[in-house]
Order: C-alpha cells, then sequence, then structure tokens
C-alpha cells in the first residue's frame, strides 16, 4: 500500500468517525464523556479535514465539485453569521453569553457542512444508518433511566433534567411526564425516537430484531409525546404514499405537491399569525396564547428589516423587552428565520429544502416532511439535526439513485413553436433528418403554432392553444408548462432515457432550466443577447448567470459562445459551439423547383424588421443603379414591409423591387438569384448565408457580430462589408456580380445536419461521462 492509500484510508476512517460522533451528539447533546462534550472534538476535527483539503487543493492541485445545493447551504449559514452586522444599526440589548453560544453552533454546523460537501464521496451510507441505531439506542436507554429516577449527571449527563412533567404535559401513556433523556427536550427526543424508527426499517433485515427495535422505537415516541411530531409522522406518510403512486402510476403527482408542501411551510405561519391578528385570536390554551405573542413579535421584527434581519438571537431580545416579555427562543424555524436573518435568507432555506425533497427517496422524503412539520413549533437550524437533514440524508438520496438506462437512438427537442423562426426551422430540419435515420424523435412545442412540416414518424406534442400575451399570464404559464413537460418526460422515459434532450429559445430555456431534467439538457442559444441589451447589461448578466451558469450549453456560434462568457460572465464547464445544420442534399432538391420570375434579380431573405435592415439593402439598389439590369426580390414579412414599399415608391424603384412576403421555399430564389444581399445589424448564425451557398449562390453580408465572419471565410473574407458603409456595400455588390468564386459548397459541407446530428450526440455523450452523476447512467448503442 502506498502512501497516497494509506491517507486515503486514514481519511475516510476520520470520515466516518466524524459522521458517528456527528449523529451521536446531535442526538444524545447532553451526553458527556468525563465532562467533555464531544461537539467540542468534532470542531477540532472537523476543522483539521477542512485544512487537509486545502492542502492538497493547493499543493496537488485537487478540485472540489459543490453542486447547487451545497452552494445554497454554504451562502445561508454565511448570510445567517452575517447577519448579525444588524446589530450594530438596532437598539435592541443583546445577550451576549447566549449569543456567543448560539453563535458557536452556527459555526459549528457550517464546519460540518463543509466536511460533508468535501468528502462526501468517502461517506459509508452504512455508517450513517449504524450511527442512528446506536445513538438511537443509548437515548432510549437514557430516557429510561430517567424515568426510573436517575438524574442526567448521574448518567453521564449535563445539568439538564433530562423530562418534563405536570399537568399539561401528558405522555401518550396517560402520566403527567414527557421524559427525554440525553436529547435534553422531549420535543426533540420524538424527533429522534421517529429518525430512530425510519432507520430501523430502512436498515435491519431480521423481521423479529426489526419489530422488537421498532416497539422500542414506538414506545420512545410515546414517552417523549409530542404532538407536533406526530403530526409530522402522519404528513411524512402522505408524502410516502404521493411518491409510491408516483412510481407505480407515472401521476407525476409528486413535484407539484412537494413544491406546494415547501411554500405552505414557509408562508403559512404568517399567514395565519396575520389572519389571528385580524380576528383577534389569541390561543385557546396557555402555551399556545404565549406563542402567538412570540411569533406575533417576530412579525413586528420582519417587518422592521424584512430583507436581512437583525441577527442571531435577535427575537429572544426583542420578545423580552416587550409587554410581560422574558428571554425565550420564538418556538418556530420559519419565525426565527425570518425575524433574524431576513426573506433572503428565507428563500434560500425554501430552496435547499426543495432541492432536498427532489431526491424522491422514500426515507429522506419521509424525515424531511417530519423535520418540516416539527420545524413550525421548534427553533432548529442552529442545531445539528438541519445539517443532518440537508446535508447527510442527501447522500443517502444519492446512494439509492437507480441506475437509468439511457438510449442514443431516443431523442427530444422542446421549443417555444414551430412558428416562422430561424431557431424553429433549424429544429424541425434536425429532427426531420433524424426521424429518417430511424432515431426515435418527439418535439415538445409549448404552442400550436406551427409553419413547418414535421416528418410524420415524429411525435409531436403540443402544449398549448395559443401564446399568452399578458405579462402575469405568461409567467404563470410557466410554472403550469414546467409541470407538463415534467410529466410528459416522466411518461415517455418509463423504458429508456433521451440520449439527448435539447431546448432552444429562452422561454424554453427557463422551462427547462426549472425542470425536472435540467441536468441532462443542452441549452441552444440561438440569440446575439447585446442586440437586446440597451442600457441593462447589468441585468440581463444577473438573468443569464442564473438562466445558464453550471447548465449543459451550446452556441449557435463562436461569437455567441465568447459573448455570453466573457461579456455576461457566464460559467459553466459545459459549454461549446456547435453550429446550426443545414441539409444540404434536401435544400438543393427543393432549390430546382421552378419559379416564375425570369429576369436577373439580387435577393434579400429574411423577416422585414428593424435589425434585419431590409432598407439598406434596397438603399444599395438604388445607390448603385443596380435597377438597370436586376430586379430585387424581398423574401419575407415583418411589420416593415409598408415603410418600405413607400421606400421604393420615394426612390421611384417601384416597378424593379418584388415584394413575396413569406415562402416556404426559400431555395428556388437563392439558385436562380445573381446574388443574395444581408445587411443584418446582428446575427447568431446567419442561415440564410450558409442555405445560399448550398444552393450555389452568390453572397454579400455586412461584417456584423457574429455569424457572417465565421461563414464568409480565406477567399470570401472579402464580401465582408463594414456595417454602416453604403458606399463599400455597393461597390462588393458590385464586384460579386462581376465576379466570385464558385465552390460555395464546399464552404458549408461542415455544417451538414448528419455532421452536426453526430456532434449533438456525441457532446451529449461526453457531458455526460463528466458529470458526476454520470454513475447513475447506463448508455446503450439502440
Amino acid at each position: 500500500m502506498n502512501l497516497n492509500e494509506k491517507n486515503d484510508k486514514i481519511i475516510s476512517y476520520l470520515i466516518n468517525t466524524y459522521i458517528f460522533i456527528f449523529i451521536f451528539t446531535m442526538m444524545n447533546r447532553e451526553f458527556l464523556l468525563f465532562s467533555l462534550d464531544l461537539r467540542y472534538l468534532l470542531i477540532a476535527l472537523g476543522c483539521y479535514l477542512i485544512l487537509y483539503s486545502l492542502f492538497r487543493m493547493i499543493k496537488y492541485k485537487e478540485k472540489i465539485r459543490i453542486d447547487r445545493l451545497s452552494l445554497l447551504l454554504i451562502a445561508f449559514y454565511i448570510l445567517c453569521i452575517l447577519s448579525n452586522i444588524m446589530w450594530l444599526k438596532g437598539d435592541i440589548k443583546i445577550n451576549y453569553s447566549v449569543f456567543a453560544n448560539v453563535l458557536l453552533l452556527y459555526s459549528f454546523n457550517l464546519i460540518s457542512i463543509l466536511v460533508f460537501v468535501i468528502y462526501r464521496e468517502k461517506v459509508n451510507v452504512k455508517t450513517v444508518y449504524k450511527s442512528i441505531m446506536v445513538s438511537g439506542m443509548i437515548l432510549f436507554i437514557s430516557m429510561i433511566l430517567i424515568g426510573m429516577g436517575f438524574n442526567l449527571n448521574e448518567i453521564m449527563g449535563g445539568e439538564y433534567s433530562g423530562k418534563i412533567a405536570g399537568s399539561e404535559h401528558k405522555n401518550f401513556f396517560g402520566y403527567n411526564i414527557r421524559l427525554a433523556g440525553y436529547a435534553q427536550d422531549a420535543n426533540y427526543a420524538s424527533m429522534f425516537m421517529v429518525i430512530w424508527g425510519a432507520t430501523i426499517i430502512k436498515y435491519i433485515n431480521n423481521k423479529m430484531v426489526k419489530f422488537v427495535f421498532l416497539i422500542l422505537a414506538i414506545i420512545g415516541l410515546m414517552i417523549s409525546a409530542s404532538k407536533t411530531v406526530i403530526l409530522g409522522v402522519l404528513v411524512g406518510l402522505v408524502m410516502v404514499v404521493i411518491l409510491r403512486i408516483d412510481d407505480k402510476k407515472n401521476k407525476n403527482l409528486y413535484p407539484l405537491i412537494k413544491n406546494t408542501f415547501v411554500i405552505l411551510i414557509v408562508s403559512v405561519p404568517y399567514i395565519t399569525m396575520k389572519v389571528f391578528e385580524a380576528i383577534n385570536y389569541s390561543g385557546s390554551i396557555q402555551t399556545m396564547s404565549t406563542r402567538f405573542k412570540m411569533w406575533g413579535s417576530a412579525i413586528n421584527l420582519f417587518k422592521e428589516n424584512f430583507l436581512l434581519g437583525h441577527g442571531l438571537t435577535s427575537i429572544r431580545s426583542y420578545f423580552e423587552a416587550s409587554p410581560n416579555g422574558w428571554y425565550v427562543q420564538c418556538h418556530s424555524s420559519i419565525f426565527q428565520i425570518m425575524s433574524e436573518n431576513g426573506m433572503i435568507a428565507l428563500i434560500l432555506f425554501a430552496m435547499i429544502i426543495a432541492i432536498v425533497l427532489n431526491y424522491k427517496n422514500k426515507y429522506v422524503v419521509f424525515l424531511v416532511s417530519v423535520f418540516l412539520v416539527f420545524s413550525l413549533t421548534s427553533e432548529l437550524i442552529y442545531l445539528s439535526i438541519f445539517v443532518f437533514i440537508v446535508s447527510i440524508l442527501p447522500i443517502i438520496g444519492r446512494s439509492n439513485r437507480k441506475k437509468r438506462i439511457i438510449d442514443d437512438k431516443k431523442v427530444l427537442f422542446i421549443v417555444n413553436s414551430l412558428g416562422k423562426g430561424g431557431a424553429e426551422r433549424v429544429v424541425v430540419n434536425i429532427a426531420n433528418k433524424m426521424a429518417t435515420q430511424e432515431y426515435k424523435v418527439t418535439i415538445i412545442s409549448l404552442y400550436n403554432k406551427q409553419f413547418y412540416k414535421v416528418d410524420e414518424k415524429i411525435n409531436l406534442i403540443m402544449l398549448n392553444k395559443n401564446e399568452n400575451e399578458n405579462t402575469m399570464k405568461k409567467m404563470f404559464s410557466i410554472i403550469i408548462n414546467t409541470y407538463k413537460i415534467n410529466r410528459i418526460v416522466d411518461q415517455l422515459e418509463q423504458d429508456y432515457k433521451f440520449g439527448l434532450i435539447t431546448s432552444h429559445l429562452p422561454l424554453s430555456n427557463i422551462i427547462c432550466k426549472l425542470s425536472n431534467f435540467n441536468d441532462k439538457c443542452i441549452h441552444v442559444i440561438h440569440n446575439v443577447y447585446s442586440a437586446i441589451e440597451g442600457n441593462h447589461r447589468i441585468i440581463l448578466s444577473v438573468i443569464l448567470k442564473i438562466l445558464y451558469n453550471n447548465c449543459k450549453v451550446t452556441t449557435v456560434s463562436s461569437g455567441v459562445e465568447r459573448e455570453l462568457v466573457e461579456r455576461y460572465g457566464v460559467k459553466s464547464k459545459f459549454i461549446k459551439t456547435i453550429y446550426n445544420p443545414i441539409d444540404i442534399n434536401s435544400i438543393q432538391n427543393l432549390s430546382k423547383e421552378e419559379i416564375e420570375e425570369k429576369d436577373k434579380y439580387i435577393l434579400f431573405c429574411g423577416r422585414l424588421t428593424k435589425i434585419k435592415r431590409p432598407d439598406i439593402v434596397i438603399d444599395a439598389f438604388t445607390e448603385g443603379e443596380f435597377y438597370n439590369n436586376y430586379k430585387l426580390i424581398i423574401l419575407g414579412d415583418g411589420e416593415l414591409r409598408e415603410e418600405l414599399e413607400q421606400q421604393c415608391e420615394k426612390l421611384k424603384i417601384s416597378n424593379r423591387v418584388i415584394f413575396t412576403g413569406w415562402e416556404s421555399n426559400v431555395y428556388k430564389y437563392m439558385r436562380n438569384s445573381s446574388l443574395l444581399v444581408s445587411c443584418s445589424e446582428f446575427e447568431a448564425l446567419p442561415m440564410n448565408l450558409l442555405e445560399a451557398f448550398c444552393c450555389g449562390a452568390r453572397v454579400v453580408s455586412t461584417d456584423c457580430n457574429y455569424g457572417p465572419r465565421e461563414i464568409l471565410l480565406g477567399k470570401y473574407k472579402k464580401y465582408l462589408v463594414k456595417e454602416n458603409n453604403l458606399r463599400e456595400l455597393v461597390l462588393t455588390i458590385r464586384d460579386a456580380l462581376n465576379d466570385y468564386p464558385d465552390d460555395g459548397v464546399r464552404l458549408v459541407e461542415q455544417f451538414d445536419t448528419i455532421n452536426i446530428i453526430s456532434e449533438y450526440l456525441n457532446t451529449s455523450l461526453e457531458w455526460i461521462n463528466q458529470t458526476k452523476e454520470n454513475r447513475y447512467f447506463i448508455y446503450i448503442k439502440a
């Protein structure tokens, strides 16, 4: 065994030791080993493991993969700690001893999260289960000993009593006592008994042993007797049932229920309190009356600084300063986050929980659901149990993922519509070509708008009849369409998973970003975003980073890729340029159709919009007096048509300019043209130039950002014209009409559909293999 192997073995041992002590102290927080709180040992061990990882990063250039969940968790705890700056601005009196203790607990949780993020690949799931089994048994024994009359300090415990007694504290056996043992609080003990019980069901195979231990866990739950935890168990069971229904019948109910559940957890406490305030309801029993007062104080504190909160323990000090108040926690994680850390932290909390629930593991979903209900009436964020829920349970969720079999002949395209547009035409061209090669192709169109013919072998799904013009309706439709597409994809992947999924245009990309399959979807960027930037570059940059950071992205030209990365700061290790394809054989066949026009003509082909600048083509046609020998045919529709017709009348060339409107077969016009002219201000990748070369046409184009200069290379480069230079454009058109290379078809062979399809499939497979989650895929060749 070499030195590296020894080091790895030692680190694995230390990680699993860390996990055992972490879980043990989580469930038995009042246990003292010879008067030593084992959490101090964890802090020392955690700092060592983090420093060791940093050492290896510096010396051996090792990298740590931080996924979205880990990033949100780290951001959440850093934000909670930084919120303490707000203490400096307020006039609330701080209790320094309690504040220091809570700050230490938050710091300890952050250390633990960093350890689990860095070393999650070394975590042994069996160690987690065994740790819970041992810790649960020790906690149960301590509860029984307390019930027998022992004090905690007599059984290696702290100064707490380990129980709570009185007529208001009946256990489920009817006695006026609730036992907590080493858990300190009976409510926490109930939660830990549920974790222990769920683990018994999950981990122990022997039915007799499982039955005996489960009875013990139920007894522990009965003698600790938290009604909130019991409610959480019922909610958890409902979530598991919904998950089972989804697994068996593929109803896709779970994502909708899960998102609704999380939203309710973070919003209903606030809404409920506002309703109770409106009807002057203050609780029917003393305990609830007190909590309503605490939560009311939390809402008032939240209003004073809703964005960032007031700092850790601030709600305790605020409630103490209120009439008849005292220094106490507010008994709700939601109200605690709202008042102490603000709305940003609450949103991060909701996102974190939603991601953990995405693992669709029954054990994980059950425990997270119980925890969420329990959090409504207990402060849990500074306790180790929160780290267990959001850091350790996801490790279990990942370990139990089923292998997904991918069929590389199964392909999905998602696009806004199949209406008149370049991106839409690209999708149809690729899909039709793949269908002829026996690929199983599905196109999901958000709206029922179709101008391009789709091969009958393609599974075409139209989600909605009409596009929403209203902004609010469009925002709401994003949520609805995400749900619809998730359900459709789940149904289509019942046998084999898609080998390639691509989304096209911003709206489709947003929906796929929110979908359950975003991790394997390739977002295709057809747009030059600087064309719509205006004075909002910073805002656009933030939006693009949110939308595309860490996603799989392809751009249709190198210029668009550079713009996305360099101008807008999008960061992803999965980003490359794949050019839009053209079906050379199909285009050449269609180009052989006859046209009515027999005179020589110069051609413009594109939408009649400002960005395409058809007005400049008309000016150049007039300025160069090309109307003496040629006509000008303008193919396309758009809002400028009437204005352009008036321009021709003003220049007295109306009899030499033909507006054809939209044409389904532009290729026959390209083949018979004397020259195609493009004067766009922006072009990601101008398909009309590629198609014109394919038809044997001559091409002149403005040298706009970005596509034309990636097509007109070598000896064709002289037919690129500087923007806003009418004289140069006229001279270049004249030169092109007189003399032009005749091998344009060879120039576009690299863009042939067959080559582009192969590049997409190879890129998808390559990116899957480079992704850590590739262990959950089996890739097959059909």
